[in-house]
C-alpha cells in the first residue's frame, strides 16, 4: 500500500466541507516513509487551503481499521463531499475515500 502512495507526486482531490472547497493539487507523497507519513503530508496540503473548515483539519492513519480518517475544523454537523479533481493523480481512491467502502459523516450524529 505504501508503494502506491509514494509513487504519487502530483496528487489531487476536491474536498468540500460546509460549502467551502479545498482543491488539492500537486500533492507530493514520495517522501512518506509509512502510512502515518502519508496522512501527515495530506493533512499539510489540506491545512494550506483557505477556509476555516481546513485550518486545523486532521488526517490520520488508523492501523486497526486500515483507514485514513479526515476530520474537518468544524464543531457540530457539517456536510462533507469529495470528488476526483480533473488533473493530477487521484488521491481519493487510494485513501479509500471513494466508493462503497467510504464512510462520510457530517458531524457528531
Amino acid at each position: 500500500l505504501l508503494s502506491t502512495f509514494i509513487a504519487i507526486t502530483t496528487g489531487s482531490a476536491n474536498i468540500t466541507v460546509d460549502g467551502q472547497q479545498a482543491t488539492l493539487t500537486s500533492v507530493n507523497l514520495s517522501s512518506a516513509v509509512d502510512l502515518a507519513g502519508v496522512a501527515s503530508l495530506i493533512q499539510t496540503a489540506i491545512r494550506a487551503e483557505a477556509g476555516t473548515q481546513f485550518a486545523t483539519a486532521t488526517v490520520t492513519y488508523n492501523a486497526t481499521r486500515g483507514s485514513f480518517d479526515f476530520t474537518a475544523s468544524v464543531v457540530g454537523d457539517a456536510p462533507i463531499s469529495v470528488e476526483v479533481s480533473g488533473s493530477g493523480t487521484d488521491l481519493l481512491a487510494p485513501l479509500g475515500w471513494l466508493g462503497t467502502g467510504a464512510i462520510l459523516s457530517d458531524g457528531d450524529n
